[in-house]
């Protein structure tokens, strides 16, 4: 399961990643979300961020069970974490339109199995080469 929230969140990271920087306007559309030169360019800013994420996931899904897997888990969870809060706090002000509640949920789905596998049943180490 733990390999899945890795394979899956690559795919999640490099769609959002692919469109925030190439195509930042139709994410503020889906989302109703007003802005303006600078916030276009915030978002392809973060699209470059949430892209380079992607290959990293794809990378360490296979490596969960090292130290440095352990640590991108327990980073990313606390990324989500945080994401879903400051999410869940956009919706809930009315700055991004129902459909941020997407977002919100896919945060929460991948932190929680962030935190879990990461502070709460960690994976057993894989021997040090």
């Amino acid at each position: 399961m733990h390999r899945t929230i890795f394979t899956v969140d690559t795919w999640v990271a490099g769609a959002f990643g692919v469109v925030l920087v190439a195509a930042p306007q139709l994410l503020f559309t889906l989302y109703g979300v007003q802005t303006d030169a600078a916030g276009e360019f915030l978002a392809r800013l973060l699209g470059a961020f949430v892209l380079g994420q992607a290959p990293l996931l794809w990378w360490t899904r296979d490596h969960v069970a090292t130290p440095q897997g352990l640590a991108i888990t327990r980073a990313h969870g606390l990324i989500d974490t945080i994401s879903t809060v400051l999410c869940a706090a956009a919706c809930l002000r009315g700055i991004l339109n129902p459909g941020g509640w997407v977002v919100v949920a896919l945060f929460a789905l991948f932190g929680t199995g962030r935190i879990y596998y990461g502070f709460i049943a960690r994976p057993a180490m894989a021997p040090a080469p």
